[in-house]
């Protein structure tokens, strides 16, 4: 998923439309995006049905990259990159590394904000 967007800052936030501290969280980060139109929000959400995530990103108008993963692929990148829980956040820099695999979340703008500073200027 992150050659496609080789040369960007990618932040990403694995979901789930039954989670309210994800949906809490993606409220929050709209303020954070308009100030970094150059940095991809990536949505990865999983367990939930289609219908339901598809309702749920229009209906809360959540501008992004948004994938819904299958049990396999969820269970595949909770291994890799030690994800217990949702929310959860990873940062991606402009060479497609992993640079923050518990990247702050959006309720934490000061810190969030600084780390996509950061990253971008680099």
């Amino acid at each position: 998923l992150t050659n496609r967007y080789k040369g960007k800052v990618i932040y990403v936030d694995f979901w789930a439309t039954w989670c309210s501290p994800c949906l809490m969280q993606i409220d929050q980060v709209k303020s954070i995006k308009s100030q970094f139109k150059d940095v991809v929000f990536m949505y990865l959400s999983a367990s939930s049905p289609e219908g339901r995530w598809k309702f749920v990103v229009q209906d809360k108008d959540i501008a992004g990259e948004h994938y819904l993963l299958s049990s396999d692929q969820l269970n595949y990148l909770s291994k890799s990159f030690n994800i217990s829980s949702f929310p959860h956040y990873l940062l991606i820099n402009k060479k497609a590394e992993l640079v923050n695999r518990n990247s702050p979340s959006p309720s934490k703008v000061a810190e969030l904000t600084k780390a996509l500073a950061d990253l971008s200027s680099e």
